[in-house]
């Protein structure tokens, strides 16, 4: 089976919906934006559960729709998954009933689909709950075994739903972690809606960004997020992020910077860290005491922003986005803080979480 490349090129008046984007074969394509600005629409039409007034989407060369020609497939010839928030999972089935459903869908005899099921629930390690019925799993394991349900029917493209957003919060990150295996694997095509950047940063490749259903910035996820362009970007990426290398439970900087911080587990490879601008105090000298990560900046742009004043450091010189602290008016007068001074951003380990990139860092 290939890998699922996407090319849609739509338009609903209905949902106000007009947009063109493309997912490469084995790509993640991240999907962001307000509530209403057409994020499940979009879904919904990759699906066939919502008919465009005009436009043509094609998965590996086939039209699933084509206006023009008239030509329309349905839902279950399209070879998408769709997985939402919700697992909804069969009530009356097993857990391996559930799911042996999609290789049974598409004429895979009993006994494989069940091997297939098999297969699938010990990948997303819920191998011991084949025999429950819906009803008796947590949350979590509900959407494990939706996850399974949903890779055991072989699908070209996977389609995702904000899949973490009805978790519980001490759920979800070992969902996230399965996740990014899942999609990492096999050389996996998806479109990811989401409200969660943590799920744009660690799960996806590239990302577009939607308001009132057009798109208003695309790129790769680490580009976007370091230097928005649109409303919807800028508040969401409203965190501290410096991307780097991995190395155990610290972050090494382009620059050689060490960042040290909360990680699920220790990894290599490319990563990011993540900071509120709250969680920065701003020092004139390097302080001493507990253990601190110490960035020195120069600052670039001072701002008030209501009770607070934003201090902004210049931009690396790779053109990543500077780090920003956020501190009292007050404060920022006791240290004379002026454009072009040098400082040191000062932030504890257990402010800083660090997540591995979908990307490559360099």
């Amino acid at each position: 089976m290939s890998a699922g490349a996407l090319s849609v090129d739509v338009a609903l008046a209905a949902r106000g919906l007009e947009l063109r984007c493309e997912v490469a074969a084995g790509e993640v394509l991240a999907v962001l934006g307000p509530n209403g600005a057409g994020k499940s629409t979009l879904l919904s039409l990759v699906a066939g559960l919502e008919r465009p007034d005009r436009g043509r989407i094609v998965l590996d060369g086939a039209a699933l729709v084509d206006t023009d020609a008239g030509g329309w497939r349905a839902p279950h010839e399209r070879r998408t998954v769709l997985l939402a928030q919700q697992a909804m999972l069969f009530p009356h089935l097993t857990v391996a009933a559930n799911v042996a459903f999609g290789p049974r869908s598409r004429g895979v005899g009993r006994v494989a689909a069940a091997a297939a099921a098999t297969v699938w629930l010990a990948a997303v390690d819920t191998g011991d709950l084949a025999d429950r019925r819906p009803g008796e799993l947590s949350g979590g394991q509900a959407q494990r075994v939706a996850v399974a349900r949903a890779l055991a029917a072989d699908p070209a493209l996977l389609l995702l739903d904000e899949p973490l957003a009805a978790l519980d919060v001490a759920v979800a990150p070992a969902l996230r972690r399965l996740l990014r295996t899942v999609l990492r694997t096999g050389d996996r095509s998806a479109l990811l809606v989401t409200h969660d950047i943590l799920d744009a940063l660690t799960l996806a490749d590239r990302v577009i960004v939607l308001e009132a259903g057009r798109i208003v910035e695309q790129g790769p996820v680490r580009e976007v997020l370091s230097r928005p362009r649109s409303a919807f970007a800028a508040r969401i990426a409203g965190v501290n992020l410096v991307a780097g290398t991995l190395d155990g439970h610290s972050l090494v900087t382009p620059r050689g910077e060490r960042l040290h911080g909360v990680v699920d587990a220790p990894a290599g490879g490319a990563g990011v860290a993540l900071f509120r601008p709250s969680a920065v105090a701003v020092h004139l000298t390097p302080p001493g005491g507990s253990p601190r990560n110490r960035l020195p900046v120069t600052i670039g742009e001072i701002e008030p922003r209501g009770e607070l004043v934003r201090v902004r450091a210049l931009d690396g010189p790779d053109g990543a986005a500077g780090p920003v602290a956020d501190l009292t008016a007050d404060a920022a007068a006791d240290l004379d803080l002026v454009p072009g001074r040098e400082v040191w951003f000062v932030v504890k380990a257990t402010e800083v979480t660090l997540y591995p990139s979908a990307s490559p860092t360099g």
